[in-house]
């Protein structure tokens, strides 16, 4: 059942293929939190495989920056096939 004053969350995932591309250096993760921001999510879920494994590296430094800015952040496996 709806609650009508419950607050609204609005979430966002970034792809294994969007951690290693897009926020890969500081500028990226930064331009990755405004556009976040402008959009009024407040919860990002970085994702560690899709085809191909998210850098550890670049995992942890999205995440720690997230969690710097007041994001909520989450991992997360999205499944596209078995075996």
């Amino acid at each position: 059942m709806a609650r009508p004053n419950a607050s609204l969350v609005f979430s966002t995932l970034f792809t294994a293929q969007d951690v290693n591309n897009l926020l890969k250096d500081d500028a990226g993760r930064r331009q990755a939190v405004d556009f976040c921001r402008g959009l009024r999510i407040t919860k990002v879920y970085l994702e560690t495989f899709r085809g191909e494994y998210a850098r550890e590296e670049l995992l942890t430094a999205a995440k720690e920056l997230f969690l710097r800015e007041g994001f909520q952040v989450s991992g997360c496996v999205t499944t596209v096939s078995f075996g």
